[in-house]
């Protein structure tokens, strides 16, 4: 029944060390948007107890799209050094991090809406994210 639980798992081009996911969800740890050592802890004792994939979730691209106060932001340059520290203290047990990157449909300041649709939004973390090194960007010639 559990025959593959333990087997590597290629995902793109991520090899997870084994199936075991531990899913997005709001911790309401952060504190102004950014990841503190709480989290770091959190994140680094899943990593520990085995699980190949965590995804951390609830991250906002946009300074006027966040609902809560303890949403995470994934917009502010001063942020990476946050998630470097994350990722360091998880690949550590040799697991994989991914992010749940998360818009409304309309975000909106002061009554207007935002230029931009909630893609174009995300095109702009994308392209924020690649240029910090946290995305390896498809070469010429290579297949999707």
């Amino acid at each position: 029944m559990f025959d593959h639980l333990f087997n590597p798992l290629m995902v793109g081009k991520v090899t997870l060390p084994n199936r075991i996911c531990f899913l997005a969800h709001r911790t309401n740890f952060a504190r102004g948007g950014r990841l503190d050592d709480r989290h770091v802890a959190y994140y680094r004792r899943r990593a520990q107890g085995g699980c190949g994939l965590i995804v951390v979730g609830d991250l906002s691209i946009h300074p006027n799209d966040r609902p809560w106060e303890a949403m995470i932001v994934a917009y502010d340059p001063g942020a990476v050094q946050d998630y470097q520290r994350l990722s360091g203290a998880v690949h550590e047990f040799e697991s994989s991090i991914f992010a749940q990157l998360l818009t409304g449909s309309r975000v909106e300041k002061k009554g207007e809406m935002l230029r931009g649709s909630p893609e174009s939004q995300v095109e702009g973390i994308i392209s924020f994210l690649d240029r910090h090194g946290f995305l390896e960007s498809k070469k010429e010639g290579e297949k999707e």
